[in-house]
């Protein structure tokens, strides 16, 4: 196809016939801008006729957008679009823009400092700001990197705050927050809009991710945009950034910076398991080119660590360091990837897309799948599922490399797969339970949820299960609205269940037991990988035998913290019993902050009695709806009707009792509950009375 039958097909088949938007299509035929404007069926055509570069069909989900040629656009509300690009960050421009709007929306290439230098140049106009983040991982390396920047110390002008810890001071400029406690300090505020217009900046930052807690965040800010007075910045990577233009009907700032080739290499024919072509590929590349780190994209841990004992297998006595990294990697080992100066090959989770940079990466190696957590809202059965990315996940894997120098990304699967995959994923609103998501609507007054501003409104059936759900346990009311209980809940930062469960405690004198047990809860998994010995069985039977495991996980749970504190918190009896020191730090500041919280305050004057049956009874207030009763060989959970089996890594698997309460379902070959706590009938029917 020429471009004259280019031209052609536009005007006749896709119906353009505005000169102004012709030439600017024509323009961007190679680009991934095009799929912004044309419906599937004909991106399909021409995508055919041309064979373009692999992202032309990004996007398919898009229909053709109305693109009409206006000044600069003044007024955020306009139905006008315009779109403003940059090659660099133009921080001038860029100041104006936000300055004319009252949203704008930051389209920003993978490295070209969206997150880092863009929110610390705009501390020079924004006396104070807010930048929030999906991970509590990126939040805090993201607020090292730009105080040293800013050549200041961390908490000083530039800060952050995550669940159960904050660097921060009275003078912090610019603030790094998880977007769950942001919308936790407004939801706690006297006035759901204090807490935002105290800052002059508001930045979303990663809004193409499209989690629950952003999805939220961007509904809640365009229905009171009137009411609110602070100036807002979406920072999004190209996935979404159209429909979020179209949702808030502001312009665009668009940053490609990318300056350096990244070439990418297919697979002929597809592999049904491509773990080996991967482990294959990485001893290909080490000897053909003599320099450059290499960043390998895996599915799950089990397989990353798998993955590292082949490769050292392979490259015992070279200089050349295998690390893995995910999201439960030590802080201690995640430096030393950034830290060590050797050639390096990195073993990763999607949690290089976005949440660690390491630096000189000139090769990525990707396994094009990723595990997915999604919850069934028929059942409430979780699922760790590996699933395919979608492209603009593929496209964020290939931008890590690039970056200082040409790069190549690998991918395990052919151009056809690449072009089948999804545009981009699945949001987290249509996967995962909604109960914490219902009941921080109803604490923000919205009641009628179906019918709000959304992004994307979530599945009916989801929605209403939730509200039946908060309201068996009195935590809403008949109409959606929070009752005092409910508040009461919401100022305890952690799941419904466990915040129940505390407060329960508290009532029943045994408080800091069960703050203990939901520390624990929290900071899962306490153990290193029991994978790493010869000999796993002998080794976990090592540890269980120097504890008392006879009540199961919970009390288990008890034993380990009080020989810890018996030990002085000494690191060395950690390490001594393979317990993974980050997860036992974890513990101890959820538990330091739980005894802080104020309606907790008279803590204290209460000391734990008949401990025993008072935490059965108070975490069967929490997990009443996580009930199961033994039914012969198997167990059947009242509430959902689901047949299920004692996971074998549950210390009560051979115990088998007549009733317990469990802090996990999953799906796997069978359906697995995980944590489990033995209760008595009275204590299940005293709860049960309370509820009816």
């Amino acid at each position: 196809m020429n471009e004259e039958e280019l031209r052609e097909y536009l005007i006749e088949k896709v119906n353009i016939n505005d000169e102004y938007k012709l030439n600017y299509l024509m323009d961007r035929i190679n680009s991934e801008e095009i799929q912004d404007y044309l419906e599937p069926e004909h991106i399909e055509h021409i995508n055919s006729l041309t064979q373009e570069k692999e992202d032309f069909m990004f996007k398919l989900q898009f229909n053709r957008f109305n693109l009409i040629e206006k000044k600069d656009v003044k007024n955020s509300w306009s139905n006008d679009f315009r779109e403003y690009k940059f090659s660099e960050i133009n921080i001038k421009k860029i100041f104006k823009i936000i300055r004319d709007n009252k949203v704008t929306l930051l389209r920003g290439s993978t490295g070209c400092g969206k997150s880092t230098t863009i929110p610390l140049k705009l501390m020079s106009e924004y006396k104070k700001i807010v930048c929030t983040q999906p991970r509590k991982i990126s939040t805090i390396n993201l607020a090292k990197r730009v105080s040293v920047l800013n050549k200041t110390n961390l908490g000083y002008e530039v800060g952050y705050a995550v669940r159960f810890e904050k660097k921060i001071t009275n003078k912090t400029k610019l603030k790094y927050v998880t977007d769950g406690l942001f919308i936790r300090e407004i939801v706690n505020s006297n006035s759901n809009l204090n807490v935002i217009n105290s800052y002059d900046l508001i930045i979303i930052d990663e809004a193409h991710e499209r989690s629950v807690n952003i999805d939220l965040l961007l509904g809640f800010i365009n229905t009171n945009i009137k009411r609110i007075k602070s100036k807002v910045l979406i920072m999004s990577a190209t996935l979404e950034s159209i429909k979020l233009v179209n949702y808030f009907k502001c312009p665009l700032i668009t940053i490609k910076t990318q300056k350096f080739e990244v070439e990418e290499h297919y697979l002929d024919e597809p592999v049904n398991d491509n773990y080996q072509m991967t482990i294959d590929t990485i001893l290909d590349i080490l000897p053909k080119y003599k320099n450059g780190n290499i960043l390998v994209f895996m599915s799950g841990a089990n397989e990353i660590n798998k993955a590292v004992d082949e490769c050292n297998s392979y490259l015992e006595g070279s200089n050349i360091k295998v690390f893995p990294l995910y999201g439960n990697l030590d802080f201690k080992n995640q430096r030393e990837i950034i830290e060590n100066k050797n050639r390096k090959v990195i073993l990763a989770t999607n949690i290089a897309e976005t949440a660690l940079t390491i630096n000189n990466i000139r090769f990525v190696i990707d396994c094009g799948y990723v595990k997915s957590l999604s919850v069934e809202s028929e059942t409430s059965i979780s699922s760790l599922d590996r699933i395919r990315i979608s492209k603009s996940q593929a496209i964020q894997r290939k931008g890590r490399a690039g970056r200082t120098c040409n790069g190549h990304v690998f991918r395990m699967y052919t151009r056809d797969e690449y072009n089948s995959f999804e545009c981009s994923p699945e949001p987290e609103i249509f996967k995962v339970d909604l109960v914490p998501f219902i009941l921080t609507c109803s604490s923000l007054g919205i009641v009628d949820v179906m019918n709000y501003k959304w992004v994307d409104v979530p599945k009916e059936n989801a929605v209403q299960k939730a509200y039946d759900y908060l309201l068996t346990l009195k935590v809403i009311d008949k109409t959606g609205k929070i009752t005092a209980y409910g508040r009461k809940i919401m100022k305890v930062p952690l799941p419904v269940q466990l915040s129940m469960s505390l407060i329960h405690s508290y009532e029943n004198n045994c408080f800091k037991s069960v703050a203990i047990i939901a520390a624990f809860l929290e900071s899962l998994p306490i153990f290193v990988s029991f994978k790493l010995f010869n000999d796993e069985e002998q080794a976990k039977k090592k540890i269980y035998e120097k504890f008392d495991t006879s009540g199961g996980n919970f009390y288990f749970y008890l034993d380990l913290w009080q020989s810890w504190v018996d030990n002085d918190f000494n690191i060395k009896f950690l390490e001594e019993n393979y317990l993974r020191v980050s997860s036992f730090n974890k513990i101890k500041n959820i538990y330091d902050q739980l005894l802080k919280i104020p309606i907790f305050k008279n803590y204290k004057l209460v000391r734990d009695v008949n401990v025993s049956g008072s935490i059965e009874e108070s975490f069967t207030y929490g997990y009443f709806f996580n009930t199961a009763v033994l039914t012969g060989s198997k167990y059947i959970t009242p509430y959902e009707n689901n047949e299920c089996f004692i996971s074998s890594k549950d210390l009560l698997v051979k115990v088998k009792p007549n009733y317990l309460i469990f802090n996990l379902m999953i799906r796997q070959n069978k359906i697995y509950i995980v944590d489990c706590l033995e209760i008595e009938i009275d204590d299940l029917m005293k709860v049960f009375k309370k509820f009816n």
